[in-house]
């Protein structure tokens, strides 16, 4: 079973026993996992989309990172980059409130979308770069 964000995973069976799995730890310790976003919204809160930190929401535990499993790879990456650069925010600077933390995370997010969107090609036979 792939457990990374290069690929989208998913838990079916026994659910209520395999609902959540360890992906890795920041440099600080918290730990991301990918959850079973179906479940978490029939257990925690009907209105979970996608991710969610301790920070945010009061069932998840100060020193977690949550990210659902059922997204497009590339939607999965930059979700993850979402929580981790919110969790900081909230955690480490003096943004404390979920609004400004989510209105800064936001702007970066959506920079990275349009800087993938409107990437250029390399087309065959031709240099990335010039030394």
């Amino acid at each position: 079973m792939d457990h990374g964000i290069g690929g989208v995973v998913k838990w079916y069976a026994g659910r209520s026993k395999d609902w959540k799995r360890l992906w890795g730890k920041l440099w600080d310790g918290t730990e991301i996992y990918v959850v079973d976003g179906p479940y978490v919204r029939e257990q925690y809160f009907v209105d979970y989309v996608e991710g969610g930190h301790g920070y945010v929401y009061t069932w998840i535990p100060k020193n977690e990172i949550w990210i659902e499993d059922m997204m497009d790879p590339i939607d999965q990456a930059l979700n993850l980059l979402h929580e981790i650069y919110e969790y900081t925010l909230m955690k480490y600077t003096k943004i404390k409130t979920y609004d400004e933390a989510h209105k800064d995370t936001a702007l970066v997010e959506s920079l990275i979308r349009e800087a993938m969107a409107n990437k250029p090609t390399l087309k065959k036979n031709k240099p990335a770069y010039k030394a």
